[in-house]
């Protein structure tokens, strides 16, 4: 992975309401605080217009709160449809550790982890293709339809890679 962020799936409004948000809550209490700063930031943002808790995939590398991409695309099997990708700007307001869920300052290099995204422009239509959790059991995205953040630049790169991957085949 590059300079981009892949959104497994999204959470329900109403889970986020009465499940997720108590259970950082209650964590934070029990467990502790990771990160002053982080805590801030999300109850400061935790229902912020426009923005949408999600599940990503492994992080390449750390990124830090506050990261920004400029455009989103559609994948179907890890495939970005080159079609989808349009300019849509958002940022991460703040990442969330997946085991024992608490605001981080980063996504930790190798991790799934939980992330609150918002995007600049309104939630764009092409959120709804991903999987939504809705119940607190294990992910599973059936269809495996996911969603990309980058640079344009990263993202039509990354369909160049996976047309040349295909053609080997």
């Amino acid at each position: 992975m590059g300079e981009y962020l892949v959104l497994l799936a999204r959470f329900s409004p109403a889970f986020v309401k009465q499940e997720l948000i108590p259970e950082i809550e209650k964590n934070c209490t029990e467990f502790g605080i990771f990160s002053q700063t982080a805590y801030d930031t999300f109850q400061k943002n935790k229902f912020e217009e426009n923005s949408f808790y999600f599940h990503h995939d492994y992080a390449e590398k750390d990124i830090p709160t506050g990261q920004e991409y400029e455009a989103i695309a559609y994948s179907k099997n890890r495939k970005i449809q080159p079609a989808s990708i349009q300019k849509c700007p958002s940022k991460v307001l703040c990442f969330f550790t997946a085991f024992r869920t608490r605001p981080a300052d980063h996504a930790m290099r190798g991790h799934h982890e939980l992330s609150l995204i918002q995007f600049g422009g309104g939630i764009p239509s092409i959120i709804s293709e991903l999987f939504e959790i809705t119940e607190p059991k294990p992910l599973y995205t059936p269809e495996h339809k996911y969603i990309y953040l980058g640079s344009e630049t990263e993202l039509r790169k990354l369909v160049r890679k996976q047309e040349a991957a295909a053609e080997l085949l």
